[in-house]
């Protein structure tokens, strides 16, 4: 594995779930507290678009477009950036906001929540269908973050940052539902907290490990197979992209630091890749 080098320079405070939209080769990401969207085109082009509320993440639609957790709501573009549906509102309790989500193998949205003055347990994750219609699938979680499913679509991988662990859950795709709870992977003091999460062509989980200045990759058991060292100490969630998908891009932030923190930290919010050795899937899209 090499290290990581730059892909943008340009730090923003939090951003959070890098895609890889397949079809028109570009990676997107946002910046949740700046209510931005951003894309990085193969050929380095940057655009930003801000869509007027914090942002928690992004999904890829199977129409081409885009669907943005932003606000207390959801928001449908087509492929040219226009809304092509009604936004739908999930209703977000007070003092919360969204954070991450994902796409599941049979197209629907799970978006996760978290409080905004830091009291734990106000959070929850929603499943949305296609059809827009939608239900709470996890209560009292504190920090909702990275979701992903494993090869055979029988499990899903879930982080709440709140709680130093990965959690897996037997999936029913036909259905979206849950089975019971196990602690896959379990952090220790000094690892950072787990945060963004995906899985890999080969089915292994690769974890961004806030304030652990890493990213780490676990086979399906939990077995740590490879731990990569990341330039500043928060890195997000990863994603791979490129054409093959071979490149494994992180995002990062610098929320919550102080002024001496972001000048011994300088690439504190930047966007990194790195070739790790290893291939990523294609994203999910929303069937919506």
């Amino acid at each position: 594995m090499s290290g990581f080098e730059v892909a943008v320079a340009e730090p923003v405070e939090l951003a959070e779930r890098p895609l890889w939209d397949d079809r028109v080769n570009v990676l997107r990401w946002v910046d949740i507290l700046a209510g931005d969207v951003h894309a990085l085109a193969a050929d380095g082009t940057h655009e930003v678009l801000h869509v007027g509320a914090p942002v928690g993440s992004i999904a890829l639609r199977a129409n081409g477009g885009i669907v943005v957790a932003r606000g207390d709501g959801l928001v449908f573009l087509d492929a040219d950036g226009i809304a092509d549906r009604p936004e739908l509102s999930l209703h977000l309790a007070p003092h919360t906001r969204f954070n991450d989500g994902a796409c599941d193998p049979a197209g629907r949205f799970w978006i996760g929540t978290c409080a905004t003055d830091g009291v734990a347990g106000r959070g929850v994750v929603h499943r949305v269908e296609p059809d827009g219609s939608f239900t709470v699938a996890l209560r009292d979680v504190s920090i909702s973050n990275g979701l992903a499913w494993s090869l055979d679509r029988a499990t899903l991988y879930y982080v709440d940052s709140g709680d130093p662990c990965i959690r897996s859950y037997p999936y029913d795709v036909a259905t979206g539902a849950l089975g019971e709870r196990h602690d896959l992977i379990v952090f220790g003091p000094g690892d950072g907290a787990p945060d963004g999460l995906i899985v890999d062509a080969e089915g292994a989980i690769w974890v961004a490990m806030w304030e652990g200045a890493c990213v780490r990759r676990y086979a399906p058991d939990g077995t740590l197979l490879a731990r990569l060292a990341t330039p500043t100490s928060r890195p997000t969630c990863p994603a791979f992209g490129g054409r093959a998908l071979d490149r494994l891009y992180v995002t990062t932030a610098w929320e919550g630091m102080s002024s001496a923190e972001r000048a011994a930290d300088p690439l504190a919010g930047a966007l990194l890749v790195a070739d790790v050795g290893a291939r990523g899937l294609p994203a999910l899209r929303f069937a919506g």
